[in-house]
């Protein structure tokens, strides 16, 4: 029997994970995002998010004393966290076959995600109590995660409702580590499953208090076919960029216990793996990857109709899919679009602006995105044997799109490939499109109410502003710009936001901040100054009551480096901005 877990508080990365993100190269990278691993009570926007869900996929200990990965059922709301460190699951539905236990004293890891819009989130925990058909869960950890390789799909409920879910599932077939023809097809044709993995810290790790056996669940995605599988119950899959923290490949280090779940959406029949799996760091054989992670399956449990869902109509498939291979014979490889550069602009010292022609619209499509939305590009010709993948947020406002027929992205220098892109991207050449998608658009204000919208943004970060701000000014709504930039001569659009607040009547306020001192005493020679308010240094809450007054009854939407976002987080809670009010981009997952 694993070490029941106990009462525990998290201070960050653990010694596995601090290990892959040092193999991996991305020390700096994680560290900007060191803050959220700590515990720390749920937010608002958390407690909200569980409520909406149906289904809840669970890491936790079951038959035979393995770890499982498993997935709970029941109507919205049946996960509730009622405070900021405790979550109650009422009622607790289980499937006849499901090899998961749920036990008091140990430790449950958790994800849900929202498949429609492409949002998901961990809350991992202690199940402080098991009984009377329903658990409670003391929470150590809730975060939300990146939307990558998130396939857009529709679930409905086949079960009856009678006060809670009521459904029957099917047979279950079990075996050890030998896999047969359902389950390799499932495997097959699966463009989504989830992992769990353990890890058991210790005092010296400085990120448990008491010592004992976590659990974790996240979501892998990709094309059909991502995932290859034998007979023998080997697995093999490639490990993608993400948001950089590498928590389930830093597990594995300290602990290879490893648990897999598939699910068929179409039937609701569910496959539980449970084994050990180890990181390969070279993985040239798989397009796009950064490293591969192989899975040895020891035992089994194939579940008939497990679950009451259905999926209705197409699977929109992630742009942040690695291309898949060619010999898989996936047709979904021809969703790739080589598009022309129509023109490029230098928009600021070290950003440029690439204008593309629009891509072919599928059938079901008739605008090209959203204000606020990205595109994704892949890159199979400046690393060797290897196809790389970025997104860019979509620079050009709707109407702009509409009647030049063509879309911008305005690239920082600052990396491998944008400065790839500067060197050699020029009108005439083609880019690989994968296509278009994000969530963070004016669609997020909906059903608020609200006065105006605050748009806070720092160096490049202010490209979805960009659109966002025009969106809001065709609407003839309120709106407010925070700009924080290094100099001047680093920041674009500064023309254009001036003539914007100009001609708005009122509607728009705007205000640009110096960082550099240098630039700040330079005085405004050569800048546009009217319709602009200058200020000086880092964000404070004077600055924003400076340019949106009412800020407490406002929707902030925030882009930027990490540093200047936690920042400008911080001081809203301090003005009592509610947490569910606030919305962040970030330049990477």
């Amino acid at each position: 029997m694993k070490t029941q877990a106990a009462r525990v508080q998290l201070t960050g990365f653990h010694a596995g994970e601090l290990e892959v993100q040092r193999q991996a190269g991305v020390q700096e990278k994680a560290h900007q995002i060191q803050h959220l691993f700590v515990s720390r009570p749920v937010t608002e926007q958390l407690q909200s998010f569980f409520a909406s869900q149906s289904l809840l996929y669970t890491a936790v200990r079951g038959d035979h004393d393995r770890l499982w990965a498993s997935v709970l059922f029941g109507k919205p709301s049946f996960v509730q966290v009622p405070t900021g460190c405790k979550a109650v699951i009422d009622p607790l539905q289980q499937f006849e076959g499901d090899p998961a236990r749920y036990q008091t004293g140990t430790s449950i890891g958790t994800v849900g995600v929202m498949f429609e819009n492409r949002r998901r989130n961990l809350l991992n925990g202690v199940i402080t109590n098991s009984g009377r058909g329903k658990l409670q869960i003391d929470v150590y950890q809730a975060l939300g995660n990146c939307p990558k390789y998130i396939q857009v799909r529709q679930l409905v409920s086949t079960a009856s409702e009678a006060g809670g879910v009521s459904h029957k599932s099917g047979a279950a077939t079990r075996g050890q580590a030998e896999l047969q023809t359902p389950q390799l097809n499932l495997i097959a044709r699966s463009d989504t499953f989830f992992i769990a993995s353990v890890h058991a810290d210790t005092p010296a790790e400085s990120r448990n208090t008491v010592g004992c056996q976590l659990n974790h669940i996240n979501h892998k995605g990709g094309y059909p076919g991502f995932v290859q599988a034998d007979r023998s119950g080997r697995l093999c899959w490639g490990d993608y960029a993400g948001n950089n923290a590498l928590s389930t490949l830093g597990n594995l280090v300290l602990d290879p216990e490893a648990a897999l779940l598939f699910i068929d959406f179409l039937t609701g029949d569910t496959l539980h793996l449970s084994g050990h799996a180890e990181t390969q760091w070279e993985a040239a054989e798989l397009p796009g990857a950064q490293r591969a992670v192989v899975f040895q399956t020891e035992a089994w449990v194939h579940v008939k109709a497990a679950l009451p869902i259905q999926q209705q109509g197409p699977v929109e498939s992630s742009p942040y899919n690695p291309t898949p291979p060619i010999s898989a014979g996936n047709l979904q490889a021809s969703t790739l679009q080589r598009l022309k550069c129509l023109s490029t602009q230098q928009a600021s010292l070290d950003v440029m602006t690439f204008e593309f022609e629009l891509p072919k619209l599928p059938a079901n499509k008739t605008t090209f995105c959203r204000p606020g939305q990205f595109a994704s590009f892949d890159f199979d010709d400046i690393t060797p044997g290897q196809v790389l993948n970025r997104t860019w947020t979509i620079s050009s406002p709707g109407d702009q799109i509409q009647r030049r027929r063509a879309f911008t992205i305005s690239v920082k220098k600052d990396g491998l490939v944008s400065s790839w892109l500067f060197d050699n991207m020029s009108p005439g050449k083609t880019i690989g499109f994968r296509g278009v998608d994000g969530d963070f658009t004016l669609e997020l204000t909906k059903g608020i109410v609200h006065s105006r919208v605050l748009l806070v943004a720092g160096g490049i970060g202010i490209t979805p502003m960009r659109v966002l701000l025009a969106e809001r000014l065709a609407l003839r709504q309120p709106v407010s710009l925070l700009y924080f930039v290094r100099s001047v001569a680093e920041a674009p659009f500064l023309k254009e936001f001036a003539e914007a607040a100009q001609g708005s009547q009122g509607l728009f306020a705007c205000a640009v901040s110096v960082t550099r001192l240098a630039e700040s005493e330079a005085g405004l020679s050569g800048r546009p100054g009217l319709g602009v308010t200058w200020l000086q240094g880092r964000a404070t809450a004077d600055m924003i009551l400076q340019v949106c007054p009412d800020v407490r009854t406002s929707l902030v939407f925030q882009c930027g480096p990490t540093p200047m976002t936690q920042l400008i987080s911080a001081i809203l809670e301090g003005m009592q901005v509610p947490a569910a009010h606030v919305f962040q981009e970030a330049f990477s997952f």
